[in-house]
């Protein structure tokens, strides 16, 4: 089994990408246009007291604290496949993906797996938490007795 966390994950994903895989979409014209207006141009500044910064030009994140954030988050991910998906199980959530490869004699495609991971953020400008990522072996058949390993 895979883990894969990003880097800040909606906090970096970009606007530009976000409004090109809405455009892709089949929702309604009418709310694409509604959300790049509203990515567009995003402006942010900091008043503390009677301190104003000025205005920043924000270009990546989604909007935290709303349905909006997590539901663009999960557009931006939602082009991540498994390399061999009728063989491993690719499951997302939030900003985790997580792939369940069987390890067989004949073939074993967890590299393969990692390697379109990294390729999938190098193209979407994202970045891989690598430590947060890890690997985990699981087997099911043994024939140890496992009452007897703790009885020892």
């Amino acid at each position: 089994m895979l883990s894969f966390d990003f880097s800040k994950g909606l906090d970096t994903v970009s606007h530009e990408i976000i409004c090109d895989k809405l455009k892709s979409t089949n929702i309604n014209p009418y709310i694409i246009n509604l959300i790049i207006s509203f990515l567009d141009n995003w402006k942010q500044r900091v008043v503390v007291d009677n301190a104003v910064t000025a205005f920043v030009v924000i270009s990546r994140g989604v909007p935290q604290g709303t349905v909006l954030g997590p539901t663009l988050f999960s557009l931006t991910v939602n082009d991540i496949a498994a390399v061999s998906p009728m063989d491993n199980l690719l499951v997302k959530y939030a900003d985790d993906i997580t792939i369940s490869v069987p390890v067989r004699q004949s073939t074993n495609t967890a590299a393969a797996e990692v390697k379109n991971m990294k390729k999938w953020a190098y193209i979407n400008e994202m970045s891989l938490n690598f430590t947060k990522t890890w690997e985990m072996c699981m087997h099911g058949k043994t024939t140890n007795n496992p009452l007897q390993i703790y009885q020892q």
